[in-house]
């Protein structure tokens, strides 16, 4: 076991800590996981502390939870790093277990909230760096020109002793290279993604 169980109001007394140094350089709080938003009522708790306390606040999510969880936590949240992880439902079933017919419903949502909105597209070579996903992260784009950016996350290999940690495995794939990494950039942006960015 790793960490400590606390309320929203004692994480906020270790955030604030930092105001200072969120309103330097311009950071704030990011609600990470796993997915933080399985806990709506923290996460809810803890984005309107920070937003009292004036902390930019960002919440990485897969999309994939009810709208009205969405809806009650977008008036509290600056930026939204968006999970877009397969093109098509077959093969977004095939790769994460579900399909992606509610992730696509809730991105829509925040468009027409108005939320703030990074695409975050991880690529993992063999799985899904295929053009039909390529050509799906450019339909996307396209379809939601408010996004701010669409960054692609190349797959690493941090993740494999974490799991080795809690006695799981998982499954390793060879990283790709820089020159790979690039030509996915180039195939994006001949695709008409123009704010498209390695994350």
């Amino acid at each position: 076991m790793a960490g400590q169980e606390m309320t929203a109001a004692q994480v906020m007394e270790t955030v604030i800590r930092d105001r200072d140094y969120y309103r330097e350089s311009g950071g704030g709080m990011t609600l990470s996981g796993g997915e933080p938003l399985c806990q709506p009522h923290f996460s809810l708790e803890l984005l309107m502390l920070a937003k009292k306390a004036d902390i930019h606040t960002a919440v990485e999510t897969c999309g994939h939870l009810s709208e009205q969880v969405f809806r009650t936590v977008a008036p509290y949240t600056d930026l939204f790093l968006f999970d877009y992880k397969a093109t098509g439902d077959d093969a977004h079933i095939r790769l994460t277990g579900v399909s992606n017919q509610l992730i696509l419903h809730n991105l829509s949502l925040l468009q027409e909230l108005g939320s703030a909105v990074i695409l975050r597209c991880p690529i993992i070579p063999g799985l899904n760096n295929t053009p039909e996903h390529f050509a799906g992260i450019a339909g996307i784009a396209k379809r939601f020109p408010e996004l701010l950016a669409v960054e692609l996350l190349a797959y690493h290999r941090m993740g494999v002793a974490k799991a080795a940690k809690i006695g799981e495995q998982q499954a390793v794939f060879t990283p790709p290279s820089a020159g790979e990494i690039e030509g996915w950039l180039r195939q994006l942006e001949s695709l008409g993604v123009r704010n498209v960015r390695q994350g």
